[in-house]
């Protein structure tokens, strides 16, 4: 990693002093070197002074990149918007995008809609791009009623979106759970003949599945069957994540079975709910078997599959089986963090062994790790 950081900043110097010598770069370069140094702001404004340098006008296409280099950075980007002004640049709607994208994550109301109010001095009408930047911000910040208040504008002003991006509102609306709203859109969608992906599928079944819509869980998989539109990994994983957490184990075999049938290869992600969901049920004959499955594909438990299985064990009073595991993560490098140390001290607690306690309080005032409230 320190190689590859000395090589990248390397080869961003070499790439700065060629610029500083040879003025034929247009602005579209620059734009795509502004878009390449994005997380490096001290090139950005290297480059941005070579540029002005060279007498390179900026373009709205410069400015909307640096908006996203800037993010957060309030100042310099309101700096650069009375540079824009300055020259007598054009915004267009991709630039006011930017603008609101953080805007609205900051929760800064007053600010977005005073950006709104400027794009219509423009003569820009919000469309569906700029109603998808702002589902996304209220669905970050978890501001439903502005969802609903969004949903109910793009309606009134028959904003219809493009296919990307109506897949992007039924999640923003889905992790909202409004799924009146998701319903609406995905009759839209077929109305609008927009054939939806293996990515809305598999965002209905996460949405609906967080909220134990067992039914529509159901009914997006006949319609995904409908559609021919095969299931990949993220959608097995978010079945038997539904369906484990629902107790409901049976049909979570039945899904890793499926998954052999269509050669869909389980993940680090899918073992670890596994290991969860029959840890929880105290079916510890499957453990086993899931484990020697992990290693036959090469896949090693990481903390979180260690943690599964402390809890499990540790919940089922089997603390034989719980240091096991200990041991083995130890073994295998990998340091306890604040979940595990914290379950130590619950299973511990809850089967009366307070001197164990003690000494995992010493471990985690060793670490810095710190204490669930209770603990």
């Amino acid at each position: 990693n320190l190689i590859k950081t000395k090589l990248k900043t390397r080869l961003a110097d070499c790439t700065l002093d060629l610029l500083k010598k040879e003025p034929s770069f247009d602005t579209i370069a620059y734009n795509k070197l502004f878009s390449h140094f994005c997380s490096n702001n001290p090139y950005v404004e290297q480059l941005w002074e070579i540029m002005k340098q060279h007498g390179r006008a900026p373009n709205v296409h410069v400015y909307t990149t640096l908006n996203k280099c800037y993010s957060g950075n309030t100042k310099r980007i309101e700096e650069l918007r009375q540079d824009m002004k300055d020259r007598n640049v054009q915004p267009d709607s991709m630039y006011f995008g930017s603008l609101l994208k953080y805007s609205v994550e900051a929760g800064d109301k007053q600010t977005y809609e005073n950006i709104i109010a400027e794009m219509k001095q423009y003569g820009i009408e919000p469309n569906a791009f700029i109603y998808l930047i702002l589902a996304e911000g209220y669905s970050r910040t978890g501001n439903v009623e502005e969802l609903k208040i969004l949903y109910h504008q793009m309606k009134q002003f028959n904003i219809i979106p493009a296919s990307f991006i109506m897949e992007s509102m039924i999640n923003c609306f889905g992790k909202a759970k409004l799924f009146d709203v998701v319903t609406d859109l995905r009759k839209h969608m077929d109305q609008l003949n927009i054939k939806p992906t293996i990515q809305t599928f598999n965002s209905l079944i996460f949405n609906f599945g967080k909220a134990n819509k067992l039914k529509e869980v159901n009914e997006v998989l006949q319609q995904m069957k409908q559609a021919d539109v095969k299931p990949n990994i993220l959608t097995m994983n978010s079945l038997i994540n539904v369906y484990g957490r629902t107790g409901m184990l049976d049909i979570v075999v039945e899904i890793k079975e499926k998954m052999n049938q269509l050669n869909i290869k389980p993940t680090i992600q899918t073992f670890n709910l596994l290991l969860d969901f029959f840890g929880k049920a105290e079916k510890f004959d499957e453990v086993p078997r899931i484990r020697s499955e992990m290693a036959h594909m090469n896949i090693s438990p990481n903390v979180i599959t260690f943690g599964s299985l402390i809890d499990c064990y540790g919940k089922a009073n089997k603390f034989k089986e719980m240091n096991e595991v200990l041991d083995e993560m130890k073994q295998a490098n990998i340091n306890p963090n604040f979940i595990i140390m914290n379950s130590l001290i619950s299973c511990y607690k809850n089967a009366g062994r307070f001197e164990e306690i003690a000494e995992i309080k010493e471990q985690m005032d060793r670490l810095n790790i710190k204490r669930n409230v209770g603990n």
